[in-house]
């Protein structure tokens, strides 16, 4: 008798159980290619509004090329392609984002070359740039690069532009790009000669469409074809309610590179980003011979991973398609580039490849040295790690774990405000909580509410009101939807005997706890505040009632009962 194997037999589960009715669906297109259609369509608008809020409120990932060990290996690239280079010398930075990672690499080759008596800082341009506007105006809001003066210019710059991005005098030595590609334009081919299509659509009745966007279903399908900047700004509040319909259909026109990644891939579906390739031509296009290109991205490194990989993912508003690595680096090789990649790249979760147009033994050298690093490798399992430990009990092994790393990497602003968490937590340990909180919002004050989070709650605990809300504060500016903020604003109104400023204040919290994770916390300092109220207006109630008797007792003495003259019974 034949038996499915178990994962068979969970493909068994009817689609009616996962997905709503095809009865109550609205599609707003027809099925359209990737990168044409609408959700992808609304993510890009998505990054252009929001510039680097999706860091801030988490949504999107970033902290392992922000946490300290990137920026300072990419900083050694630099300072070894700038010694090998003459004259003026210039670095892009693609989707830069927060802009946290550069700050940190124009810190430490600062550093570096005043240490080695090296000339790389003195002639170095860092051209930082970001699609959105909103980005580039909070560096300069927050005066992020001030300390640096000189030595950066931040553009506006889609990365599919960098053809024509304008350069001032020097050499273009080296590209980077943190999470960029993914964001590019892409395909998800396969060997029948079809790509993916989506579809997007509603599972909504027309009026509660209506009542909840707005926009009759008719008004939503006249701003889908007509597809303009000003027609998707429209439709963004869709993006969270949208859903779509998944095929793979015969494209009207030829999907280039798609035979190569197909071969890259080793496999019968692979993705093509081409936005990415088309990035990279213009990329080499201005380097300078003995430059570089660095990318670190996430997506499929091994054949293996291809019979796995979902191919497109959302995180928050974005929309991305992973990196088919076998094509990228074929392609580098095919134009002139020598590629590398770290040791047990495949293991990591991101992946970095360093292309170097031409030959540069000491680009080579410093790569081999910085990215092979075993820590490094394993740089982004940290988190896991001590998480782990702490939820096992073994808090010692979590500490030794942060130890080490932050030994090798102190600029790591997320785990110092981990570790400094934890030294508040475990050990009681404040002044020592203190000092790791203070340099986590030293070295990143600007994009993370974690930070400033901790270093309130250090604050708090021991005593310093003032400073607390401070520091919560600046919480808020950053990302007001933080649900912990609120919590712990909350804990400082109550013990100031605000209690309607803490209740609004978990109020806003439970509003802002989407997921969940809060609720719990948010509830409990809830019901605490609302039963010392009841407590509080029971002790008036008593203390009214004893009033009241000792009058009526004194006026009226209980029958039988004896005074000793000066109205209180014997």
């Amino acid at each position: 008798m034949k038996t499915d194997k178990p994962h068979h037999i969970l493909r068994r589960t009817p689609p009616e159980r996962l997905y709503p009715s095809s009865d109550h669906r609205i599609a707003l297109e027809e099925p359209t290619s990737l990168p044409k259609s609408l959700e992808w369509r609304l993510g890009a608008r998505y990054w252009h509004h929001n510039g680097n809020a999706p860091f801030a409120d988490g949504s999107v990932p970033y902290i392992i090329n922000n946490s300290g060990w990137a920026p300072r290996a990419a900083a050694e690239l630099v300072l070894a392609a700038g010694q090998t280079i003459s004259g003026p010398l210039l670095i892009v930075e693609l989707a830069a984002g927060s802009g946290v990672f550069a700050r940190q690499v124009l810190e430490h080759i600062h550093q570096e070359s005043e240490r080695l008596s090296l000339d790389v800082y003195d002639r170095l341009t860092w051209i930082c740039t970001d699609g959105a506007m909103r980005s580039v105006e909070a560096w300069s809001k927050r005066q992020q690069f001030h300390p640096h003066e000189g030595h950066v210019l931040p553009l506006q710059l889609a990365a599919a532009d960098i053809s024509t991005l304008p350069l001032p005098n020097g050499k273009l030595i080296g590209v980077i790009a943190n999470y960029a590609l993914d964001s590019l334009p892409a395909q998800v081919v396969r060997r029948d000669g079809t790509s993916l299509h989506l579809q997007a659509c509603l599972y909504s009745g027309e009026q509660e469409i209506l009542n909840r966007l707005g926009m009759t279903v008719s008004d939503i399908q006249a701003e889908v074809s007509r597809g303009t900047p000003e027609s998707l700004d429209k439709l963004m509040p869709l993006l969270g309610h949208l859903e779509v319909q998944a095929s793979f259909r015969h494209a009207a026109e030829s999907i280039p590179f798609a035979e190569d990644a197909l071969q890259a891939a080793g496999n019968d579906t692979a993705m093509v980003n081409t936005g990415a390739l088309t990035f990279l031509d213009g990329a080499l296009s201005r380097l300078t011979d003995g430059g570089f290109v660095l990318i670190n991205d996430y997506g499929s490194t091994m054949r293996s991973e291809f019979e796995r990989q979902t191919f497109v993912h959302r995180f928050g508003g974005t929309i991305t398609c992973a990196l088919n690595f076998p094509l990228i680096d074929h392609w580098l090789s095919e134009h002139g580039c020598r590629v590398f990649k770290p040791t047990d790249d495949e293991q990591r979760t991101i992946h970095t490849r360093l292309a170097i147009l031409g030959d540069n033994t000491r680009l080579k050298e410093a790569f081999d040295e910085f990215y092979n690093d075993i820590q490094y490798i394993h740089a982004d399992r940290v988190g896991s790690w001590t998480n782990s430990y702490i939820a096992s009990g073994q808090v010692s092994e979590a500490l030794e774990v942060l130890e080490r790393h932050l030994k090798w990497c102190p600029t790591d602003w997320h785990k110092l405000a981990e570790a400094a968490q934890f030294l508040m937590q475990q050990f009681g340990q404040l002044p020592e909580a203190l000092e790791l909180a203070r340099a986590a919002c030293a070295v990143n004050p600007w994009s993370s509410t974690l930070v400033w989070n901790v270093y309130g709650s250090v604050l708090f605990s021991m005593g310093s009101w003032e400073s607390a809300e401070s520091a919560w504060e600046k919480a808020i500016e950053i990302w007001k939807e933080d649900p912990s903020t609120w919590l712990n604003l909350s804990y400082l109104y109550a013990a100031r005997g605000q209690t309607e400023k803490a209740l609004t204040a978990l109020a806003k919290g439970l509003a802002y706890d989407r997921n969940g994770g809060f609720r719990a916390a948010l509830l409990q300092k809830q019901s605490e505040i609302l039963g010392g109220q009841y407590q509080s207006h029971s002790a008036s109630i008593d203390r009214m009632t004893r009033r009241h008797r000792r009058l009526v007792d004194a006026i009226r003495p209980p029958s039988g009962a004896l005074t000793d003259g000066e109205g209180d019974p014997a």
